[in-house]
């Protein structure tokens, strides 16, 4: 059975509904408040996991019917954006439209952890209340529709446009783990916040919810996959280097800066008071760490606290490979009163790719 078949047969017929005579009399809500542009949706569905996970995932958008399938994947993995039907059904936030939780579920998890949360946006879009979609789901779980997952079960969660609801927020990118019937004393009884291991739903039961934060940087190469910002599935290695390293100076992000760099990088900065062209990422970062203070302190007194700072995007940026492990990248960006002018060189070191050379000037409009 195809991937497309699957979905529309689980979205059109429904897995686990209440027994007759539940909530009668019920008006469906109004669904408006949660759906988003489909153009827009897809681009948040995709940022939820890495690029080589998403390029081949299948994509689930929500509409009025609910979800459908957008597009067929191949390697198992299901990303969509879930709304906050996805939060435990006892929480106050269960119905609250602003959230938005982009996530890819590999194919242990889009088998048994995404079907329950179908059934609970499909009872909570038919205006069903929350403690009769629970008794629904602990119904199924009892007459085996759902199951707690026997394999490796994980998703994604590291999209920066994630948004989870207060005091979350748009809280931090993370990998989420399926343990059946854990409890917090295996997992180190950890609390917000934490950089450790936390156990967030489902305390105890078939589909326990840990919770494992990730580096912040990790969602810089999903981000770079929004509407607009995105190369192309075809791009070369070192366009997605040189957008990152744009967003990293945007952002002020010291260790993705350096971490775009080789060892031996050499650079000239554009400004005269660093004429003199610097040696090695380890001097690069010291400097680099200087202006950002510099700019950072400037940017508060004139009232901007929050990134991105400059709203930077690399334009007319062109690839020139220089055989199989290394390209010219050139491309502008547009300052306002003046043009920057960028041109770095990559290399394939080490499995990663790396500019080894950096040219930066300006040139007044």
């Amino acid at each position: 059975m195809s991937w497309r078949s699957r979905w529309t047969r689980v979205l059109l017929a429904g897995l686990v509904w209440p027994a007759a005579g539940w909530g009668a009399g019920v008006e469906p809500p109004d669904i408006s408040p949660y759906l988003i542009d489909h153009a827009e949706e897809t681009a948040l569905a995709l940022s939820a996991g890495p690029r080589h996970v998403t390029a081949e995932a299948t994509v689930l958008l929500f509409t009025p019917d609910g979800y459908e399938t957008e597009r067929e994947g191949s390697n198992g993995f299901v990303c969509l954006v879930e709304r906050s039907w996805t939060n435990a059904t006892e929480w106050s936030n269960f119905l609250d439209p602003a959230i938005r939780v982009p996530i890819c579920y590999n194919r242990e998890a889009a088998e048994t952890i995404l079907p329950v949360y179908l059934e609970k946006a499909k009872l909570a879009m038919a205006g069903h209340p929350a403690e009769e979609i629970q008794r629904a789901l602990d119904a199924g779980f009892r007459a085996g529709r759902f199951r707690a997952p026997e394999g490796t079960a994980m998703s994604y969660m590291i999209s920066a446009g994630q948004y989870l609801g207060g005091p979350a927020g748009a809280f931090r990118p993370h990998v989420m783990l399926y343990s059946p019937y854990s409890t917090d004393d295996d997992w180190g009884d950890n609390r917000m916040p934490t950089d450790f291991p936390l156990l967030l739903m489902e305390v105890g039961g078939p589909h326990a919810v840990v919770v494992i934060p990730v580096p912040d940087r990790a969602s810089r190469e999903a981000e770079l996959q929004g509407a607009g910002d995105a190369p192309s599935e075809e791009s070369h290695p070192a366009e997605t280097v040189a957008r990152e390293l744009t967003r990293a100076i945007d952002y002020f992000d010291l260790e993705a800066f350096a971490d775009s760099f080789s060892d031996d990088v050499t650079m000239f900065y554009p400004i005269a008071s660093l004429a003199q062209r610097v040696d090695g990422r380890e001097a690069l970062a010291r400097i680099q760490g200087q202006v950002f203070d510099t700019l950072e302190a400037q940017l508060r007194e004139a009232g901007t606290t929050e990134p991105p700072y400059f709203g930077l995007e690399p334009q007319d940026l062109k690839v020139q490979t220089l055989g199989e492990d290394a390209a010219v990248v050139t491309w502008h960006v547009d300052r306002g009163t003046h043009l920057g002018r960028r041109t770095a060189v990559v290399r394939q070191l080490g499995g990663s790719w790396r500019i080894v050379s950096y040219h930066a000037s300006n040139v007044d409009y």
